[in-house]
């Protein structure tokens, strides 16, 4: 939401699982996301990490434009770290990991501060791509009252 401050642009945050998850998405909404997208369906209990990035990579593609897909560094069950990385190679995109803080993002190029052993390494790439996260990217806000 910071860089649609920032930026300009616009926010889908897209999920994969059950019913419940719509329950994050609401939050999402509250926090000032223009659109959620909920993908669930029995089939996919049990996906392993490449049917998720495949099924996630191809609600991606539904939105037609965009700039900037950003995703966690891992899962809290799989503790893989796999799915932003096969999102990119599967949607043909330039991918950083380890994303710790967006620098810029302006014409067309994207230049952030990712985490390395030896500190942080800052890294330019063309947009559109795909970025991993860390938790120090952001310091989570509250929802207004309002939403």
């Amino acid at each position: 939401m910071r860089l649609k401050e920032r930026f300009g642009g616009k926010v889908t945050a897209i999920s994969m699982g059950p019913p419940q998850a719509d329950k994050m998405l609401r939050e999402a909404i509250s926090l000032g996301a223009d659109q959620v997208v909920l993908l669930s369906d029995r089939e996919f209990a049990g996906s392993d990490t490449l049917a998720t990035s495949y099924t996630l990579s191809r609600a991606v593609t539904k939105i037609k434009e965009f700039d900037l897909v950003i995703c966690g560094r891992q899962t809290i069950d799989g503790d893989t770290g796999q799915t932003g990385p096969e999102m990119a190679e599967m949607l043909g995109l330039p991918f950083v990991a380890y994303v710790s803080k967006v620098e810029d993002a302006s014409n067309g190029t994207l230049r952030v501060q990712r985490l390395v052993d030896e500190g942080h390494e800052v890294i330019a790439l063309p947009l559109p791509a795909v970025i991993t996260v860390t938790k120090e990217i952001n310091v989570p806000r509250l929802p207004s009252l309002r939403a």
